[in-house]
């Protein structure tokens, strides 16, 4: 495709012959380069003019900006959709060749990218809200402060991607994989994560108010500091996870694994744990008020301070559990194992 230098610059006709040498997705801008425009360093804008002037070889630009590239310092955006930007940066397979078609559905912010593999792509600040995002690879992706509001990831693989701060309201992560996510200040409200595997998720003061985490896994994952009013956490997978000081009221923990996890100090009043799997867990000051407790395994859980106040704890294993200044009264102390139990 010729392009003259005066339509696009040198640096961008640079960017034409250089980018499919250095990223595929630099081969997929290239084919309509008047959708977009790009930001670059000053630097690079003046090699630019020296090349021009003659005053480097095109050898010396070339690694310039082959440098600037595969640093993520050449930005591009669709000329009418400035709520988007792409970053090219090392590993990012935007629009990767034998991709399917719809992956270079540019029509934001509801794109259809369902089965692209974008692994390692920059879209942080990005407006996807109300997306077709199902079965995407993100991993590895940067998505941090973006708004997914809406946006469909079914079976989406996010795995170890930065999500800080991104706003996932009402999302659909059914089954998705979000396996070691960076995701500090999530805003999961209402989201739907049954089935998910967020294992080792790095997820601290978030909030996942009425989201559905049911038959998710949140092992060794860590929430400190976070909310789960009224969240569906039946048959979760929790053990080794971090929920201290989170406020948790309401929520449905029923038939959940928790063995070790850290819930001290928490906030778990009015709570239905029926059959939760608690053994060993770390409840030291934790708020169980009106709790239900029914046939739950609290087996050498540490429960000192904690409130128990109303809390039902029939048919519950209190086993080895350290009791010390929890406070019991109104409790229903049918349990087994410990000598609070009558």
């Amino acid at each position: 495709m010729a392009i003259k230098f005066s339509r696009l610059g040198s640096a961008l006709v640079a960017f034409l012959v250089l980018a499919p040498l250095v990223s595929s997705a630099g081969q997929a801008l290239a084919q309509n380069m008047t959708d977009y425009d790009y930001t670059m360093p000053d630097w690079l804008q003046k090699s630019s003019s020296l090349w021009t002037d003659g005053k480097i070889t095109g050898s010396e630009f070339i690694a310039s900006f082959r440098y600037a590239i595969q640093h993520g310092m050449f930005h591009l955006r669709p000329v009418e959709q400035r709520g988007f930007m792409i970053t090219l940066t090392p590993g990012s397979n935007l629009v990767q060749a034998g991709q399917p078609a719809n992956c270079q559905d540019m029509n934001f912010p509801k794109v259809n990218w369902s089965g692209c593999d974008f692994t390692g792509v920059n879209m942080a600040n990005s407006d996807l809200h109300g997306a077709n995002l199902t079965g995407i690879s993100l991993a590895g992706a940067t998505v941090e402060n973006s708004y997914l509001i809406n946006s469909d990831l079914e079976n989406a693989n996010l795995d170890y991607a930065g999500l800080r701060s991104a706003d996932l309201a009402s999302a659909n992560l059914h089954n998705a994989r979000l396996v070691g996510i960076l995701g500090q200040y999530l805003n999961l409200r209402f989201a739907d994560l049954s089935g998910a595997n967020l294992t080792g998720a790095y997820m601290t003061g978030s909030s996942l108010n009425w989201a559905t985490l049911k038959n998710a896994t949140l092992a060794g994952a860590d929430l400190d500091h976070s909310e789960f009013v009224a969240a569906d956490m039946s048959g979760l997978d929790a053990r080794l996870a971090n929920f201290q000081d989170s406020y948790m009221t309401g929520v449905n923990f029923e038939g959940a694994h928790a063995q070790g996890a850290n819930f001290q100090s928490a906030d778990m009043s009015n709570s239905n744990m029926t059959l939760a799997v608690l053994s060993g867990a770390h409840m030291k000051n934790a708020g169980l008020g009106n709790a239900v407790l029914k046939n739950a395994d609290l087996s050498f859980a540490d429960l000192a301070g904690a409130d128990l106040g109303g809390t039902d704890l029939t048919g519950a294993n209190l086993t080895g559990a350290d009791m010390t200044g929890a406070i019991l009264g109104g409790a229903t102390l049918h349990c087994t194992g410990n000598p609070v139990c009558g």
